[in-house]
């Protein structure tokens, strides 16, 4: 365990942060006056998880960020994040996306130092108002996709929710990922759809999402679903979509150049 925070305490007035391209290596990014945070192609370093200690953020990116995602504590006056992660290190190395694989050679699940938190970063992010969450990785190469996945199996109540932005790791075998969030998004509007990978075979391997817990209502939500190419996992999402009551006129999608003629 490190034994250094960066502890931003005594800067009362401090509102405004921004790191870009560094190696951060701390327990803890704490402060009680900022208001905007934005963490840009940084490294998290360490073997154990940063914590994000800022309860009063309006504004969170966390863009691009590698190595060990750092874990949100509550933020509930947060307005908007955006969330990138690209190729994570710690996934389970078994495609476990709860709890505990039993490999003890799997660092990932071994040490996730979660303590005495249910999510690393949905519950941070559960008073959000317009989120996107971007896993930048190859479908080959599910690893932050793991971490978005794993915390849906322990998914908060997102309550001011108006406008979600998700990409390709929401899709699953079972869509169980996507069912899952709108199910715990009861005040969603907008739903923002980007595919841009080619499928392979999605298994949620001790994956277990409780389909029946919450009612699922889409009457009053729009799709906007954008893809890059021909993908007949698109189809198949937003057929389930309807079968859960998504009005077909509510879907709006924009269609790959190619596919169009252009």
């Amino acid at each position: 365990m490190l034994e250094h925070d960066l502890d931003f305490s005594s800067c009362v007035s401090l509102q405004d942060l921004k790191m870009e391209s560094s190696s951060i290596y701390c327990n803890r990014i704490a402060s009680l006056s900022l208001k905007r945070l934005r963490i840009s192609e940084c490294r998290f370093l360490g073997d154990v998880r940063t914590q994000i200690s800022a309860p009063n953020l309006i504004s969170l990116q966390l863009d691009s960020c590698t190595q060990m995602t750092p874990l949100l504590e509550s933020m509930p006056v947060l307005v908007e994040a955006v969330v990138s992660l690209q190729n994570c290190s710690d996934f389970c190395r078994n495609g476990y996306e709860v709890g505990d694989c039993g490999d003890e050679s799997c660092w990932g699940c071994q040490d996730s130092n979660y303590g005495k938190n249910t999510c690393v970063l949905l519950q941070g992010l559960s008073s959000c108002t317009n989120l996107e969450l971007i896993s930048a990785t190859a479908p080959t190469k599910p690893t932050s996709s793991l971490i978005f996945r794993k915390d849906l199996t322990q998914c908060p109540v997102f309550s001011k929710l108006k406008t979600l932005l998700l990409d390709d790791w929401c899709i699953t075998t079972n869509h169980g990922a996507l069912i899952c969030f709108l199910q715990h998004s009861p005040v969603l509007e907008k739903l923002i759809l980007h595919f841009s990978k080619t499928h392979g075979n999605l298994v949620e391997m001790g994956a277990s999402y409780d389909l029946r817990k919450q009612p699922l209502a889409l009457k009053d939500l729009s799709v906007e679903v954008q893809f890059d190419e021909g993908d007949e996992q698109v189809l198949k999402v937003l057929d389930v979509l309807c079968s859960y009551g998504l009005p077909p006129e509510k879907i709006k999608i924009q269609y790959p150049l190619e596919l169009i003629g252009i």
